[in-house]
């Protein structure tokens, strides 16, 4: 969502933001989060090359880009 190419805002809206956030500040490896996407792996080897190794390397110079919304407190049957 980060990557495309849009002038809109763009949002990811998740029920509690501390799991999300707790992932993209974490330290895994982006060849563990990708290893079971190839193509989306190799898309991504391709355009960043070994740029990026841990997922908040990648997260942190684009987290401006998306805005994570909490919206549990409209859905919170699902809580």
């Amino acid at each position: 969502m980060a990557e495309h190419p849009s002038d809109k805002r763009k949002y990811l809206y998740v029920l509690g933001v501390e799991q999300p956030l707790k992932f993209f500040n974490s330290r895994r490896s982006l060849s563990s989060v990708l290893s079971g996407h190839a193509f989306l792996q190799r898309r991504f080897l391709d355009k960043f090359g070994e740029q990026y190794h841990r997922v908040r390397d990648y997260y942190l110079p684009r987290k401006h880009l998306v805005a994570i919304e909490d919206v549990s407190q409209f859905v919170r049957g699902l809580m």
